[in-house]
């Protein structure tokens, strides 16, 4: 932060000014581009811890429901052993309204149980986790807009979906005067 705007050094070492940044990602990479976080900036983005999630494009139907009339967009399957993880599929072609008959799925942290013929990719993405104190720093939002030249937005304002991304943002926008 400079006294009239903010400065951004680029990968190649290249700088640029501007009045104002807007920082939409995840907490903890917000966090890391800051070079001098003010203490309520480390203390709140710290408050939105992230897991690391393995997530698996295929077309096992049996990690679905056996009844297709009870499948819905998100497919969640709870162990009775505490100890083991819980199961989380989405159809795909529910969710997108996919114009064919396979089936496509993404599934959570599932790979070995996916059939390998079926399989198609993994990606490895991370995800917000709800802790103690999170709804409290999510009141705080209005705090991170417009704050010394930096704005913040992202799902972890809300339940961690797009649309919170999304919700965050209109806000980040409506400072500035813009609205839809």
């Amino acid at each position: 932060r400079l006294t009239d705007g903010v400065s951004l050094t680029f990968k190649d070492g290249s700088e640029q000014t501007f009045d104002e940044v807007i920082i939409a990602c995840h907490a903890d990479q917000a966090l890391a581009m800051l070079e001098e976080p003010s203490e309520r900036e480390r203390s709140t983005l710290q408050s939105f811890p992230y897991q690391n999630n393995t997530v698996s494009l295929h077309s096992d139907e049996a990690l679905l429901p056996k009844r297709k009339s009870a499948r819905a967009s998100w497919n969640a399957y709870l162990p009775k052993e505490q100890r083991e993880q819980a199961v989380v599929t989405y159809d795909m072609n529910i969710l997108q309204s996919l114009p064919t008959s396979e089936p496509f799925c993404v599934s959570l942290n599932q790979r070995k149980q996916i059939h390998p013929s079926l399989h198609h990719a993994d990606f490895d993405f991370s995800h917000p986790t709800f802790h103690t104190g999170r709804k409290e720093a999510q009141a705080t939002h209005g705090k991170f807009i417009r704050n010394q030249g930096i704005s913040l937005s992202g799902a972890y304002w809300g339940y961690g979906f797009h649309e919170d991304g999304l919700n965050s943002s209109l806000r980040v926008c409506k400072a500035f005067g813009i609205t839809l």
